[in-house]
């Protein structure tokens, strides 16, 4: 007989519980989190006895597309594993694309690859993240036998490809592969080191939580080829929310490996010029506040990129933002010499000053006795333009 509508409603609330692993960002693809949608209940109807089913469709980012996968409890059976309906979001109405995932495997087979699913246990909660684990493996490895199968013009992409896997710097783990008819997309993880940079530039990452920080999408075809480079909120936040500088060449007779091998080099050198810029600028501001601590106002300790004084000449207050740029210190520091006491259109009248004696080679206490020595003989004029400004 049919399923309450009660019991339907309980069994739904009881299958949710697989899904935490997901809604918390603990698991995940190279390219974003999974997405977890509760769909209707359904009612099926097999050898004449009605079921009803709870629906939920996964939505995974893979490479460069969007893996829809449907997952289906028998809620009158809510301890036996669940069910699958493979999709993708480029499926047209006439052919799914993924129809031929798993189909062709005996039931021994399906056990060795999917031992999740074999020996479901409906007591762990993070039973069905394992089975999509391992379902995430198996796709891709039907990927690389549909890419085994590739003839005539796509011939020379499956050769570079397998130039790419035959690298020492990249394994099956590091790709997410998508072959069609007229075109194959690889989605390629590159491996960055972030052990050394200094976690006041990072917000805590949440303890569990997937994170691929980069990775770059090519795509190879009949009509050429083309790249991307995705990196992650937190990749970007590192870089300072640029990657302009992070071009590497890529055209037609490009070689994968090579390409792949300097994007992941270009970035880990972006990295290490950064960690080494905010250890300069520290440095830097710190034997500048030693000098003039007393008259500290304001002083960045996350990037070390701006320390504020407020000083006295001859009964004139004024205040001096020292300015570090990214590239200190091949590039000098700004100051910026603000009065206290005139306004220019409603604004306290200021002075930008980044010409004067300056040697990067300096130790970093050398630095701050001559920026204190300049800002003692610049304040002079900086008075007398101030009051004229008003």
């Amino acid at each position: 007989m049919p399923v309450p509508c009660e019991a339907m409603m309980d069994s739904h609330t009881h299958f949710e519980k697989f899904f935490r692993s997901f809604s918390a960002g603990k698991f995940g693809t190279f390219d974003g989190n999974i997405q977890v949608s509760t769909l209707p209940h359904s009612r099926n109807f097999m050898e004449g006895l009605a079921f009803g089913s709870d629906r939920f469709l996964l939505q995974i980012p893979y490479a460069g597309d969007c893996l829809e996968w449907h997952v289906l409890f028998d809620n009158q059976e809510p301890e036996s594993p669940p069910q699958f309906i493979f999709n993708r979001s480029s499926d047209d109405r006439y052919e799914r694309l993924d129809s031929g995932f798993l189909e062709d495997f005996s039931v021994d087979q399906l056990e060795e690859i999917l031992p999740s699913l074999a020996n479901w246990d409906s007591d762990n909660e993070d039973a069905l993240a394992e089975v999509i684990q391992e379902l995430l493996i198996a796709f891709r490895r039907y990927q690389l036998e549909k890419l085994e199968e590739i003839s005539g013009d796509l011939l020379s992409v499956q050769f570079k490809i397998r130039q790419l896997l035959e690298a020492q710097n990249i394994s099956e783990d590091d790709l997410e592969l998508l072959v069609r008819s007229d075109d194959v997309t690889l989605l390629v993880r590159l491996a960055v080191d972030i052990s050394k940079v200094p976690e006041l530039l990072l917000p805590p990452i949440e303890r569990g939580r997937l994170e691929i920080l980069a990775s770059v999408l090519l795509t190879l075809g009949n009509n050429g080829q083309s790249s991307k480079l995705n990196l992650s909120p937190r990749m970007l936040l590192i870089l300072g929310n640029s990657d302009r500088d992070l071009k590497v060449l890529f055209n037609s007779r490009t070689n994968l490996s090579n390409y792949v091998d300097a994007m992941r080099k270009a970035l880990n050198e972006k990295v290490k010029m950064i960690v080494g810029g905010v250890n300069h600028r520290k440095n830097f501001l710190t034997a500048l506040v030693v000098l003039m601590g007393r008259a500290l106002v304001e002083h960045d300790t996350k990037k070390y990129t701006k320390s504020t004084f407020l000083l006295e000449w001859n009964n004139f207050y004024f205040l001096v933002h020292c300015c570090l740029p990214p590239s200190f210190p091949d590039r000098q520091p700004i100051y910026l010499f603000q009065s206290i006491y005139h306004n220019v259109k409603q604004r306290p009248f200021t002075s930008k000053c980044s010409d004067y004696p300056y040697d990067p080679n300096w130790s970093y206490t050398e630095m701050a006795e001559k920026a204190q020595s300049f800002i003692l003989e610049y304040v002079k004029n900086f008075q007398k333009d101030s009051v004229r400004a008003s």
